[in-house]
């Protein structure tokens, strides 16, 4: 049987397959939208929450918002997790498209870190080696690096 005669014969069938095919993909994998995890855990002395959001465009991500609840009764932990968490995202400070805001509470400890990939400068990032800030960071590896630390994840 030749192609011509084969298309003839199926040739719509395979048309709606490959139409199938690539309306399930875009399902499974939408070129824009919105990723949300989410990690809960509960240590010795606290409880921790994470909640990641991405906005994404043809698989590249725009813009990622980072929201860590630790709660204790103990506010020593507290204001050592603070600390903690202040140390560790200093390195930040001075790249404009990266805000962090830091907020201690009664009994938790909130904070808030917002990257804009689209306003991220190449040259401050690259000092940093660090995978959640490439320039162009597709959302499939971020959404492999938070499963792989446990998070669920599903878009919007």
């Amino acid at each position: 049987m030749t192609l011509t005669v084969f298309m003839k014969k199926y040739g719509n069938i395979v048309i709606i397959g490959i139409i199938f095919i690539i309306a399930i993909l875009l399902i499974l994998f939408p070129p824009f939208g919105k990723m949300e995890c989410k990690i809960k855990s509960a240590p010795a002395d606290l409880s921790a929450e994470y909640d990641y959001s991405a906005k994404f465009s043809f698989w590249i991500v725009n813009d990622l918002t980072v929201k860590e609840v630790v709660s204790s009764d103990d506010k020593e932990v507290l204001e050592n997790y603070k600390s903690d968490i202040e140390e560790q995202y200093r390195i930040y400070d001075s790249i404009n498209s990266i805000n962090n805001n830091i907020v201690l509470n009664d009994k938790s400890v909130v904070s808030t870190f917002y990257v804009n990939y689209d306003k991220l400068d190449a040259k401050q990032v690259k000092k940093l080696d660090n995978d959640y800030l490439k320039k162009k960071i597709t959302i499939g590896k971020l959404k492999k690096i938070y499963k792989n630390n446990g998070a669920s994840c599903h878009y919007k």
